[in-house]
Formats: C-alpha cells, sequence, structure tokens
C-alpha cells in the first residue's frame, strides 16, 4: 500500500507540473489538443471545447499536447510556434512556476498544522511534542546490532528520558554496559538492549548512530506565511546549489552514483515516510515538488530548461534554430535523461534490495 500511496504522490507532482503548462497555454490562447493524466494506453476519454482529456493506463503523471509546439503552423495564430518568444517562454515555464508555487503553499500549510522539525534555537519557542530521534545507523555497530534503526524515536533509556547531548554525555559514561532503550517505532512500543563501545573507529561513535532532537514545528497563521514564502526561497537556493555541485562533480570526476536516486529510490523513501505517519510525508512531498522545479529548468535539452536555452538563441540570433535540428537535439537529450534513468535505477535496486 505504501508503494502505490508514493507513486500517486509523485505522479500528482507530475500532473501539477503539466498542469501549469495547461492553464498558461489556454491564458494565451494556444490550442491544447490534449490534456492526459497518465500515460498511454488510453483507458477513457472525453472532449470538453476544444481539448481532449485521457485517463490513461500508466499512473506515471500527465502530459499536454500543445498545437504546434514542434515549431509548425506557424502560420496558425492557435498554434504555440506562431506566438511571440515571450507568450512562448511563459507557457514553458509555467509547469517549473506551478510546481514552486504549489510547494511553497504546502509549506505554508505545513508550518500552520505543524510537521516534523529539528529542534534549533531560533524554532525552539514553536515547537512541540520534543523527542529524541535516530537519523541514522551505521551498519555493523552496536545500535545496527541491537535492532535500532533510522526514524526510531528514543522514548527512554535506562528508563529515563534523555534529549540527544543527555544521550551523548550518558553513553560516554557507561561504554562496556548494556542499555535498555525504549523506541516509538510507527507507533508500536520495542525495548532493544545495545551496548556501547569502549574502542569505535573515528566518525562512528561508541554506538554508531546519529542523534537529531525533532518535535513538531507549528507557527501561527501569519508567521506560516511569512516564513513559509522566505524558507521556500531558501530551499530552493539549496536545491539549484546542491544540482550545480553536482553537475561540477561529473565534469571533474568526483561523481558518485550513490549519492543520487532514481525512481526506484524516490519510491522506496516515499513509501517509509508513509510507514512512518502521514506527518512526515509533507515534508517529502514538499521537498520532491521542489526538486522538480529546479531540475525542470536545467538548461538541457528535453526538459523545459532546454527549450528556454534554445529561446534565448533565438532571440540573440533575431531567428528560430531550425526546428529539425531542434527536435533532434530534443530527442537526443531525451534519449540521455532516459538512459540515466535507467543507470540510477540499477544503482536503486542494487542500494535498496541487494
Amino acid at each position: 500500500m505504501s508503494i502505490i500511496i508514493s507513486i500517486l504522490i509523485i505522479a500528482f507532482l507530475v500532473f501539477i507540473h503539466e498542469l501549469g503548462h495547461f492553464l498558461a497555454a489556454k491564458r494565451a490562447g494556444v490550442l491544447v489538443e490534449e490534456f492526459g493524466i497518465g500515460f498511454p494506453p488510453r483507458l477513457f476519454s472525453w472532449r470538453r471545447g476544444e481539448t481532449l482529456y485521457t485517463l490513461n493506463l500508466l499512473p506515471l503523471g500527465g502530459f499536454v499536447k500543445i498545437y504546434g509546439e514542434g515549431n509548425e503552423f506557424k502560420d496558425d495564430l492557435r498554434s504555440f510556434a506562431s506566438r511571440s518568444i515571450l507568450t512562448r517562454a511563459g507557457i514553458v515555464s509555467a509547469g517549473v512556476a506551478m510546481n514552486a508555487l504549489f510547494g511553497m503553499v504546502l509549506l505554508i500549510i505545513a508550518y500552520s498544522i505543524g510537521f516534523p522539525s529539528v529542534v534549533t534555537p531560533e524554532n525552539k519557542a514553536f515547537i512541540h511534542e520534543q523527542a529524541l530521534v535516530i537519523a541514522d545507523v551505521l551498519p555493523h555497530t552496536p545500535a545496527a546490532n541491537a535492532g535500532l534503526k533510522s526514524g526510531d524515536i528514543v522514548q527512554a533509556v535506562q528508563g529515563t528520558h534523555v534529549d540527544a547531548e543527555g544521550l551523548k554525555t550518558y553513553v560516554s559514561t557507561h561504554s562496556g554496559s548494556a542499555l535498555t532503550f525504549s523506541i516509538d517505532r510507527g507507533g508500536t512500543d520495542y525495548t532493544l538492549i545495545a551496548t556501547p563501545r569502549a574502542t569505535y573507529p573515528p566518525q562512528e561513535g561508541s554506538l554508531g548512530i546519529a542523534l537529531v532532537d525533532q518535535g513538531m514545528l507549528r507557527y501561527p497563521v501569519g508567521q506560516a506565511m511569512i516564513y513559509g514564502i522566505r524558507d521556500s526561497a531558501v530551499l530552493l537556493g539549496k536545491i539549484v546549489a546542491a544540482f550545480l555541485g553536482l553537475l561540477l562533480s561529473i565534469f571533474h570526476g568526483g561523481f558518485q552514483g550513490s549519492a543520487v536516486s532514481g525512481p526506484v529510490g524516490v519510491f522506496v523513501i516515499a513509501g517509509r515516510a508513509v510507514q512512518n505517519g502521514l506527518r512526515f510525508v509533507l515534508p517529502l512531498i514538499i521537498l520532491i515538488t521542489f526538486n522538480l522545479a529546479v531540475m525542470n529548468v536545467l538548461p538541457f535539452p528535453a526538459l523545459d530548461g532546454g527549450r528556454l536555452l534554445f529561446f534565448a538563441i533565438e532571440k540573440i540570433k533575431g531567428k528560430p534554430v531550425d526546428s529539425r535540428l531542434e527536435n533532434t537535439i530534443h530527442g537526443i537529450g531525451f534519449a540521455v535523461l532516459l538512459l540515466l534513468m535507467v543507470v540510477l535505477t540499477v544503482g536503486d535496486i542494487k542500494h535498496f534490495f541487494w
């Protein structure tokens, strides 16, 4: 069930992206021939006005078929190709804008109703239900051998409630002693026993866990709007920086495929979030939709950013790039993206299932 929910989440976010293109084209008076939910084969369809709406078998997002988007029918005023560079750029960039706007709205909602967040001095006054959470468990360590897992909530150690600093101090003075951990895992209580090591490899710690004080961050509505808008810009900036760092690592030979997740990895991570409870799903949806926005604006063929790059070239040259050449480049770009997805999928399978 969790995998089905994660697939539906990704499909809905891609649908939101395509909805941006659809609404922008309609507003510009450009003919939208088809708006598809999912990908073919087609299950059923209905026509409303000029547009054919279709429901398709593969629930992996959606698509918009715009009249003249392949640079044909330039003499027809309803054609995409007949419109000015500014109008075409607006239609192409509307998907990215829709993802970014949707992510911002979700972040404002999340700040209003509360969602899991790391406790910091700045937000501590707005934290509710503070808890100590295991952020990571290193393999072949006392914590891993005891059965502790990432996402576990540490309710008590030896019957005493502690925060992150308190647990670190307690563990450091009880090396070699078996410690009883009271754990909440997805609403189920567990009792696990782990024995801290007196000696251990650097960067692992005596137990081999990373700890974080976490709680439900909830702001008053007015502050939720202010912080939601501000933090959306901050988060988008961090994602852009991460993508740039990834590209630089590729060119400099430092790229590590294990650091990037493909479709399978995203589904697995989303599935785990669903299993941990709905309060963990909303932050993940926000992160994915912002990532979709940034990814699609990259100036790579077949992506929205690639289309915008050709518009910029057209503006500089004073005439469009030959349509056959442009379509060929986009086709090659699409093939490269498919190949990348295959490589990442293989990596995901090895990482999560082998």
